[in-house]
């Protein structure tokens, strides 16, 4: 369904967690807020920068190419700061 039902399915969880005092409803909201907000940065394999993809560069062939190289580049940039094998794979797979 995308990032923003998740965020609102993760909200509900933890508070319910909170009136009803269950630590891991808590934490199962909380780790679905962050993944889902993860979801929403304007880097390109992730929903955000589809988003920022097709809003702002998507007529422009050059933009759009600079933009998908500066995303790949974030992208491994934070998986070797991170030492995330996965976020550096799938900036190579871009």
């Amino acid at each position: 369904m995308g990032p923003v039902p998740g965020i609102l399915v993760g909200v509900v969880i933890g508070l319910c967690g909170i009136v009803w005092h269950v630590p891991y409803a808590v934490d199962a909201g909380f780790l679905m807020l962050v993944i889902n907000g993860f979801n929403l940065l304007p880097v390109l394999p992730l929903d955000g920068g589809h988003v920022a993809q097709t809003v702002l560069f998507s007529r422009n062939v050059v933009l759009d190419t600079v933009f998908r190289a500066v995303a790949a580049l974030c992208l491994a940039g934070l998986g070797m700061l991170l030492d995330t094998r996965f976020l550096t794979f799938i900036a190579f797979a871009m």
